[in-house]
């Protein structure tokens, strides 16, 4: 599986699978391409690793359980709005 992923990544446009810009500075993001697959996907993002202000929460297991559990609970609140999927 790992070798699989690999190597979408590493040809995006071919796989079903796109760069996309992010709000950082120089760095893309490889994003599900809702054009080629009937899949739904869902990219939750908290915190930044290289905002000082953000380490002390990453490292926090309390915190990190309270946004699993927040991104748990909108992704199954999100999912229970979609019609079903052909």
């Amino acid at each position: 599986m790992a070798s699989r992923l690999s190597a979408t990544l590493r040809h995006p446009t071919t796989k079903g699978v796109r760069k996309a810009p992010s709000q950082r500075e120089n760095v893309n993001i490889y994003v599900v391409d809702p054009s080629v697959n009937k899949a739904w996907a869902v990219l939750p993002e908290f915190l930044y690793i290289d905002n000082a202000t953000d380490i002390p929460k990453l490292k926090s297991s309390t915190y990190r359980q309270y946004a699993a559990e927040g991104i748990a609970t909108g992704i199954n609140n999100f999912v229970a709005t979609l019609p079903p999927i052909n």
